[in-house]
């Protein structure tokens, strides 16, 4: 650090001298920061300055790879621990604008995506619940410390309904469905979750031999 920092330029300390407190330690210059009555560590407290010289952008490099590639931010937190870099988060940019392995995951497709085709059931005029689709949200919390879900029946064309279920099994949601079947009528596009795909078939059964039917 002592040879980095001897190739470092007298005019970029003579820029922060009215703001930030140098000194020398053992002949590596430091930061006087704000911290000293802290119980942090001797590094944190009396932060090392780099200067922008190839090693330093080096150990960045390193830091960011140790951390397996986060962004500027957390890379200057990491290196804040025990660096006080002039013009920190420019030479951070830079360095992490060179990785590969960022600019891989971060490119974009040279082939444009084309978008898919609207359903049908989007577009095709139809009656405000003949197209439905289901959900559950919650939990609410009770008075009397119970909780309770809420089942969500959300209709393309602007519609909702609502219904109050005591628990996530199946049956309850059966019942839900239910009671909206017997005041809207069969409609159902439901999520793929475990409860409704099964309350979906137990209801289908059950319907096909409904008398209403």
């Amino acid at each position: 650090m002592r040879i980095i920092q001897s190739e470092w330029s007298s005019d970029t300390g003579e820029k922060y001298t009215q703001t930030i407190q140098f000194y020398e330690e053992n002949k590596i210059t430091k930061v006087r920061s704000r911290l000293i009555l802290g119980q942090e560590s001797e590094d944190f407290v009396r932060p090392t300055v780099p200067p922008d010289h190839p090693i330093v952008r080096r150990l960045m490099d390193y830091a960011h790879k140790t951390l397996h590639h986060p962004g500027i931010q957390t890379t200057m937190s990491h290196l804040r621990e025990r660096f006080w870099i002039p013009r920190g988060r420019r030479v951070v940019k830079e360095v992490l604008q060179k990785c590969v392995t960022c600019r891989r995951y971060k490119s974009k497709l040279v082939v444009p995506v084309v978008p898919a085709p609207v359903p049908v059931d989007r577009i095709n005029r139809e009656a405000t619940i003949e197209v439905t689709g289901d959900d559950l949200t919650g939990p609410i919390y009770l008075k009397g410390g119970d909780k309770a879900m809420i089942v969500i029946l959300a209709c393309p064309y602007r519609a909702i309904h609502l219904e109050f279920v005591t628990s996530l099994s199946t049956e309850a949601f059966m019942q839900a469905m239910g009671r909206f079947f017997l005041e809207e009528g069969v409609v159902l596009l439901c999520a793929r979750i475990t409860e409704l795909i099964f309350g979906e078939r137990q209801h289908l059964s059950a319907l096909s031999t409904s008398k209403r039917l």
